[in-house]
């Protein structure tokens, strides 16, 4: 039988997820079946779609890498003319010379009108009439048109208003918002007006971005949030707890620094992770039928479970954002190790045949990871190679933690009480073992949860120095400390559904910096 086109393997594809949302077809018979919607292209290499996002992935070196076959380039691409041969158009030369010669001709009869009946008008004396501008029409123009914009509509409620839950069907929403912004310039020079940030968060009209309904929530207290300044641009996405008895979840919201837009972007989610790109935001979904690490995609708003096991946490991107690396407990001992995905599946990071039980990984920009873990009790932050050799050990504090890497990979911000309460460090990727890291922060409430922005010029945190969480920001130098925005809600609180030791306090979580 004939190998099937693109077209035909999509179409099928389109017929089995209407089948799995009509409840027809169980998800697993439903993954069976898209498993076998594969394709070989003219190189010889495999192609296949995504069970969630219906998108096509190449096998490439052992993993599923995201793609366009060629072939679906040359349906994409519209239709271009085909030129003419060369005979052609030496037959049409004639024609167009023709054509050339009349409108020339054309243009010098109608400048010789022109100029006759000007000569007319002047000599009798009756100049053309030259229309009058009053004071008023000169003095207010007409305004031009507001431009347009593609943001959906979004609709601010009163401290006590709830947002109502929209039914969609699993695996994806029907509708979800968008996070892309328009960033505002970056400059390395202070400002010192404050504006007032909005007092309530914006929700928008459209349903939440989970994979299932969101219940009503109650909108998070309001609080006179110190503004972002000038300076600053991006998105922070941050998690806040909802003590609502009705819900009692996590909900990840973003605010925009340039002018402290806040709108929920994922509810029921906490410990966001943005793509190095830009384009995704991989995040810890607290939703009861979606637990483990599902993706945001924030140019379509089509939201997927990558993992499936309600352990797995914290999730960071490799330096292509095609991968993440994340610690579960998921195994019968309940121990953390250190897991990584490979395309659509994952695999245990190991060293000489062994797992490795660590925390808190993240990837660097070189290809590397830091990680958390405390070999024959010396405990602190180490970095290794993508898979498990090369081993340093850049800290040596028993609670160093929340690791958060520069863009260009040269220095990782993290957390520690080594000094009897919660600050923020730096230190050098490269660091030998035991070069003493450099203090960002220093007040007697807890600051932690460092986030770094896209340009690598400031290093944002939280901190409830002032009664109440909020996130701020300072320089890699540990000058410029300025105020944010108030979370306007609490950061911990116990998320029902969840098993003992699934959860864990604040330093559990993250916030992200994005454009």
């Amino acid at each position: 039988m004939p190998e099937k086109t693109i077209k035909e393997l999509e179409s099928d594809f389109e017929q089995l997820h209407e089948q799995l949302l009509r409840g027809e077809l169980e998800e697993d018979d439903f993954k069976a079946e898209v498993e076998q919607l594969r394709y070989k292209d003219d190189l010889g290499r495999q192609w296949k779609i995504g069970w969630y996002t219906g998108k096509w992935y190449r096998h490439d070196q052992g993993q599923w890498v995201q793609g366009t076959p060629l072939e679906r380039q040359d349906i994409d691409e519209p239709a271009t003319a085909t030129p003419l041969p060369a005979e052609a158009g030496q037959r049409r030369r004639p024609v167009t010379y023709w054509l050339v010669g009349a409108l020339v001709v054309l243009l010098l009869v109608a400048s010789v009108v022109l100029v006759v009946g000007w000569n007319t008008d002047w000599w009798s004396g009756s100049p053309a009439p030259i229309a009058e501008v009053t004071a008023t029409e000169a003095a207010s123009p007409t305004p031009p048109p507001a431009a347009p914009t593609s943001r959906p509509a979004t609709v601010v409620p009163s401290p006590t208003a709830t947002i109502e839950p929209t039914a969609t069907p699993r695996p994806q929403p029907t509708s979800q918002p968008t996070a892309t912004t328009a960033p505002t310039s970056n400059t390395d020079s202070e400002v010192t007006a404050t504006t007032t940030a909005a007092n309530t968060p914006t929700s928008t009209s459209t349903s939440s971005p989970t994979a299932s309904p969101v219940p009503s929530r109650t909108a998070p207290a309001a609080s006179t949030a110190a503004p972002a300044r000038a300076s600053l641009s991006g998105r922070i996405y941050f998690p806040v707890y909802d003590p609502d008895p009705a819900r009692r979840t996590f909900d990840i919201y973003a605010v925009r620094l340039a002018d402290g837009e806040r709108e929920i972007v994922v509810g029921q989610a906490s410990q966001p992770a943005i793509s190095p790109d830009g384009e995704r935001l991989a995040h810890r979904s607290w939703d009861r039928d979606q637990r483990g690490l599902s993706v945001l995609e924030l140019t379509d708003g089509h939201s997927w479970r990558w993992i499936e096991f309600s352990e797995a946490a914290r999730p960071s991107w490799s330096p292509d954002s095609q991968n993440i690396v994340f610690p579960s407990r998921q195994e019968s001992d309940r121990r953390w190790r250190v897991y990584r995905t490979i395309g659509l599946e994952f695999t245990l990071i190991r060293r000489h045949g062994g797992d490795i039980f660590g925390r808190v990984p993240i990837w660097l920009s070189d290809g590397r990871i830091v990680y958390w873990d405390c070999p024959l009790d010396k405990c602190g932050l180490y970095v290794m190679k993508s898979d498990g050799t090369g081993l340093v050990r850049l800290t040596t504090a028993e609670h160093d933690t929340g690791p958060a890497a520069s863009p260009d990979g040269r220095q990782v911000a993290f957390m520690s009480n080594r000094s009897g309460n919660w600050e923020v460090y730096i230190v050098d990727s490269n660091a030998a073992e035991g070069t003493e890291p450099t203090r960002l922060t220093q007040n007697a409430a807890r600051d932690g949860l460092p986030a770094w922005s896209p340009d690598g010029k400031w290093v944002a945190f939280v901190s409830d120095r002032d009664g109440a969480w909020a996130v701020w920001a300072v320089r890699p130098n540990g000058s410029g400390l300025q105020k944010l925005f108030a979370f306007g809600g609490p950061l911990e609180g116990e998320v029902a559904y969840a098993q003992p030791g699934e959860q864990e306090d604040w330093t559990s979580e993250t916030i992200a910096w994005g454009p």
